[in-house]
């Protein structure tokens, strides 16, 4: 009776004990070389769960806008504990949040007008500054360098910092992330070099020198070093050769320091030229706003585009500053600074090179334009998400009609 009594309770602490071990989240994959580590269904990090379901809580938050095939989590940083998640839904939307891993809750979630559209997405990169003051994240497109997110980790606003392109047709730039060193809590340099620009679709490079079976080594490199305040960036060794014209299909130009081609000479090529034609074009702009919110450099986001396959280089210009209420004075009497930015989103122009300058071909308030990969009457369609008083985001395609822009009147939901 007893030996069958002690049969009984070994088998029930035996299946109690599997039960216990099948229930307890799985222990994640440890760091790579790079420092960082990629949960799956039922593992769990830093108060980062990731169920068997597909849900993510973050905490005691479910994150809904999360549904990833990958969670990638970082090494938390050595001071204050805070590490990167980025939330890998699909090739295309990559989500990011900065989480306080002693608290187990979202710091800030990562947002930045580069890493919304199909154009760059967030890289499984991060650099920390040396008081831990700034987070500094990379983006990457197909066949580019996308721009750097600084984050400030006090107040959570981000800052894109775009770089000198001095590929030549066909080149593109890739930054070295192991070069990244801080040299203080306010400044950093890193090196870029320069590569063959390779299309997941056309295997095969397809333009000037690097035309037919691409190589794969550096051409060249150049250096850079940022200043966050005052906000300069400077170059070492960032000449093109002269045995080649420099490369017009994606350039992001930081300023003045970027001299145009030559065969155009006066289009604006810089963020001072480009915000001068804006306030031509755009009676709400105002230089007197765009200098109190920092000036050009600090105050819009400028991204190269090609429009219409015409090999010449076309842009989008996008606010950066949400509208504030600043006392400039020091009389303790405010102005509401919402030049750039409504009240949701940042203010968009969209500017096609016609050989001879650049003309406004498109602009959106309080919303976002997203360059899509079709293309009508030879000009890439667009989708602006908007949203009005209370009700969800919904989105319009405009496409283009031979002179410009037009509402295509069917509307689709955004799936949140």
């Amino acid at each position: 009776m007893f030996s069958r009594l002690s049969g009984s309770l070994l088998v029930s602490l035996y299946l109690l004990t599997v039960q216990a071990a099948l229930s307890r989240p799985q222990q994640p994959p440890a760091f790579d070389g790079d420092g960082w580590t990629t949960l799956t269904a039922g593992q769990s990090l830093y108060g980062i769960r990731y169920e068997e379901s597909g849900a993510v809580w973050i905490g005691d938050i479910q994150q809904n806008a999360c549904s990833p095939v990958e969670l990638h989590v970082s090494k938390p940083s050595p001071v204050k504990g805070v590490t990167v998640v980025i939330c890998d839904n699909s090739t295309y939307d990559k989500k990011g949040y900065l989480v306080d891993t002693r608290r187990e809750r979202i710091l800030y979630p990562i947002v930045s007008k580069s890493i919304v559209d199909v154009e760059a997405v967030l890289a499984r990169w991060v650099s920390w500054s040396l008081d831990e003051k700034f987070a500094l994240l990379a983006s990457t497109g197909e066949g580019f360098q996308g721009p750097m997110i600084l984050v400030d980790l006090n107040t959570g606003t981000t800052k894109e910092i775009d770089y000198k392109r001095l590929g030549l047709k066909g080149e593109t730039e890739v930054l070295n992330q192991q070069t990244v060193s801080w040299l203080s809590g306010n400044s950093f340099r890193m090196r870029f070099d320069i590569y063959c620009q390779v299309f997941s679709d056309a295997p095969r490079c397809a333009y000037g020198r690097c035309k037919g079976d691409c190589d794969h080594g550096i051409h060249r490199s150049y250096w850079a070093r940022v200043s966050l305040s005052p906000f300069i960036i400077s170059y070492v060794n960032a000449r093109q050769p002269s045995d080649a014209g420099p490369d017009n299909s994606r350039r992001i130009s930081t300023g003045s320091q970027t001299a145009a081609p030559q065969a155009r000479k006066s289009a604006p090529v810089s963020k001072q030229e480009l915000i001068r034609q804006i306030i031509n074009d755009d009676n709400t702009v105002t230089s007197s706003c765009v200098e109190k919110l920092g000036g050009a450099e600090s105050a819009v986001g400028v991204r190269p585009l090609d429009l219409n396959r015409d090999g010449k280089t076309d842009y989008l210009v996008s606010g950066l500053f949400a509208s504030i209420n600043v006392d400039m004075t020091g009389s303790g009497k405010t102005e509401i600074l919402d030049c750039l930015c409504g009240a949701r989103r940042c203010h968009e122009w969209l500017y096609i090179n016609t050989g001879d300058g650049y003309r406004l071909v498109f602009s959106v308030k309080d919303g976002g334009i997203i360059v899509l990969k079709t293309y009508t009457n030879g000009y890439r369609d667009l989708s602006v998400e908007s949203v009005a008083g209370n009700s969800r985001p919904s989105t319009k395609i405009y496409k283009f009609d031979g002179t410009g822009y037009g509402e295509i009147k069917q509307r689709t939901r955004i799936r949140r």
